[in-house]
């Protein structure tokens, strides 16, 4: 698998990671959870930095790699 392929590879695993975290960060909200809505927050804030830097590093359009 070529560089390019393995960073496409990992992008798609942060997000659905992302997407996750942020799933999770509803349901406790919902629940009124203040500890995991902060570490979820926190958790969703940071996959969104990873995401922006792999995108930024490798001059990826965010509309052609979600």
């Amino acid at each position: 698998m070529s560089m390019l392929g393995q960073v496409l590879s990992l992008r798609r695993q942060v997000a659905q990671a992302k997407t996750d975290a942020a799933q999770m960060l509803q349901d406790a909200r919902a629940k009124r959870d203040q500890r995991r809505v902060d570490h979820y927050s926190g958790k969703t804030l940071a996959l969104i930095t990873i995401l922006d830097m792999i995108d930024k590093e490798f001059g990826l359009d965010k509309e052609e790699s979600d």
